[in-house]
């Protein structure tokens, strides 16, 4: 099972001899599943030793080979793919490009004024938000962890559904100051 071998030498540190695996899940009418995953795991891997542009080449492979398949392709595998992609590109400073492909793969993002758009993504531990307008594309970590911001969303749209809103306000202010960068030293907020 080579898929098995491969995570077993990501998990050993054995990264040289989990990459030299890749002539085995080249072929896309293979098990599309398991070569996506393979791409996935070298694009992750590569993004944590810090060779950005490797993470960005093996996850678009896992995309080739997810869109070259008939098979329906499993959602959390382009996810997976697209927030390698997206992850590398920001670390490399492309935050322009990394909006780009997140908006491609699975993007959210919302018109908060006339020509400013907020652009939202839910990373493994963090979340990542772009605010274009005029200017250009800004880009920031949100302040507070993934968890706490997407509870505070959370408990946002419960109340927002509800008839009587009362702490509506108040959690929506929270989850704005979750959304802040940390340290803005800036009086503009980039969220206004």
């Amino acid at each position: 099972m080579p898929f098995a071998e491969a995570r077993l030498l990501a998990a050993q540190g054995a990264i040289p001899k989990m990459l030299g695996l890749q002539d085995r899940f080249r072929d896309p009418s293979a098990n599309v599943f398991l070569n996506a995953a393979y791409w996935n795991l070298a694009g992750q891997t590569s993004l944590a030793s810090g060779n950005y542009r490797a993470a960005e080449t093996y996850s678009s492979t896992a995309l080739k080979q997810l869109a070259a398949s008939r098979a329906s392709p499993l959602r959390s595998d382009e996810e997976a793919a697209v927030a390698t992609i997206v992850r590398s590109l920001i670390e490399r400073g492309d935050y322009a490009g990394a909006l780009r492909e997140w908006r491609a793969g699975q993007g959210l993002t919302a018109a908060v004024a006339r020509n400013v758009r907020l652009s939202i993504a839910p990373m493994q531990d963090r979340i990542a938000l772009w605010r274009e307008d005029n200017e250009g594309v800004h880009f920031w970590w949100a302040g507070r962890s993934r968890a706490e911001s997407l509870a505070l969303a959370r408990k946002l749209r419960r109340q927002a559904m509800t008839p009587d809103s009362r702490g509506t306000e108040v959690t929506a202010r929270a989850l704005a100051s979750a959304l802040e960068p940390l340290g803005t030293d800036s009086p503009r907020s980039p969220l206004s």
